[in-house]
């Protein structure tokens, strides 16, 4: 093959061990050609020894795009030198040249040193790659507060958590953005010292230090999952045919990369203080996150189209509790997670009685019991006026329940019962007393058709 594809998670800080990394591929006959994301792409080539040298130009703004002319500028200037483009990717422009000999060797340390040294004249580029650090930093630091923000709103718990693939990704997501900003940080705070403690590009180290190797391995292994969990929930909501979930789940994050990217084209060669530029940047980016997250919140968990009961699947309706009038509405939902891959909802209104009844099967009686924790604790956030009483479910059902009991406008009095067995939860509502005994008949006989 021609093409070469590789894992590469080195950045701008990493910029000596680069030089030293894509000559050794070029010895080995492959030639760098292009980075996207974490993914490296090389041609290939003849093997020939080649020295490398890489500058971090123009200087990184993170509020302001890079100034081609600026690049081109540059890359003339280094050709004029005898160094050959090998890639440009916003600042970071990578040259080469072949080395006098020509010879098939792998070059030393000491070597490339040398030749870095005076390449270039990149004795500049610490204090640009300082300066990319401290605004990255600021910026990581902002994006996780953000992310503290939208966490905090969705606590306590609710059961979309386990209903929704889009819940078991936030879930998901929150401890490794964590653990992506913890040691991202930390790496860069670690890159910043070393800057600031070598005067000379070539005290530079041409490796990273183990803490740091370890903790930016760890970042990029983190943001590897991220992706991955983003990838595996939408193909699940694809063969579910509900994508719509996690594209309004992940909108947010969208629109807020694009506002922050609209501006930093909008701040390009303007004459504006950076401070200013901050607070605009972090503003916009804070109210966007915002007012979309709240504007999707209710339209990303609930259930999908209502649609016709499958007809051998059991559910319970007003004729079971000898509603002889005509039903004058109904509806009925379903959707599913990796966890509870069957969640229906079915609703029934008459003029004698109102019934909505949801079944949610678990794939396991854990995550099941996992569940109904959560829906009474759904119950105790969203109805905090209702009154809670616990009561003893016949054992032969092997279940427990939960009945907020609450009295309607009109006098009548109404409730939920929450029943966990093995796999299953029900959650039953009626606006009649739901600690009547026949009620508790309808129940047992149901119960039973779903083992």
């Amino acid at each position: 093959m021609d093409t070469k594809f590789q894992l590469f998670p080195l950045g701008i800080t990493d910029w000596a061990q680069m030089e030293d990394f894509f000559a050794r591929m070029a010895g080995q006959g492959w030639m760098i050609h292009r980075i996207i994301g974490g993914m490296a792409i090389y041609r290939k080539m003849s093997p020939c020894l080649l020295t490398f040298g890489i500058a971090i130009y123009p200087e990184s703004r993170v509020f302001e795009g890079f100034d081609k002319s600026k690049t081109q500028a540059y890359i003339h200037q280094a050709e004029a030198e005898g160094w050959q483009l090998a890639l440009s990717r916003h600042n970071l422009q990578v040259f080469y040249r072949q080395t006098e000999d020509g010879a098939v060797t792998a070059p030393t340390a000491s070597d490339t040193r040398a030749h870095t040294a005076d390449s270039l004249q990149r004795s500049f580029q610490m204090g640009h790659v300082a300066s990319q650090l401290k605004l990255e930093t600021f910026s990581l630091s902002v994006l996780f507060l953000l992310t503290l923000f939208n966490a905090s709103r969705m606590l306590p718990l609710s059961s979309w958590v386990l209903r929704t693939n889009v819940g078991l990704l936030i879930m998901v997501w929150f401890p490794l953005f964590l653990l992506f900003f913890t040691t991202q940080i930390t790496a860069n705070l670690l890159s910043l010292r070393s800057l600031r403690q070598r005067l000379t590009v070539t005290s530079y180290p041409r490796r990273r230090p183990p803490l740091q190797a370890f903790l930016r391995n760890t970042a990029y292994g983190t943001a590897t999952l991220v992706v991955f969990s983003v990838v595996l929930t939408l193909l699940a909501q694809i063969l579910q045919k509900d994508g719509r979930q996690i594209l309004l789940g992940l909108l947010p994050l969208f629109l807020a990369m694009g506002a922050a990217l609209g501006m930093r084209r909008y701040f390009t060669g303007k004459n504006m203080d950076q401070a200013l530029k901050t607070v605009l940047v972090v503003v916009t980016v804070f109210l966007v996150v915002t007012v979309t997250s709240h504007l999707t919140l209710h339209r990303t968990f609930p259930a999908a189209t209502s649609s016709l009961p499958p007809e051998d699947l059991p559910l319970l309706t007003l004729k079971d509790f000898g509603v002889a009038g005509t039903v004058t509405h109904a509806e009925y939902h379903q959707q599913a997670s990796l966890l509870v891959p069957h969640h229906q909802q079915y609703y029934e209104t008459s003029v004698q009685l109102n019934m909505h009844l949801t079944v949610s099967e678990a794939r396991s009686p854990s995550i099941a019991a996992q569940l109904y924790r959560l829906t009474l604790n759904d119950d105790r956030i969203f109805n905090p006026r209702l009154v809670s009483a616990e009561v003893d479910f016949p054992e032969a059902c092997h279940a427990a329940y939960f009945i907020p009991v609450y009295h309607a406008s009109d006098g009548s009095t109404g409730g939920t019962i929450i029943i966990h067995q093995g796999a299953y939860v029900v959650q039953l509502t009626l606006n009649r007393d739901l600690r009547d005994p026949h009620v508790h008949e309808i129940l047992e006989t149901y119960l039973k058709t779903l083992v």
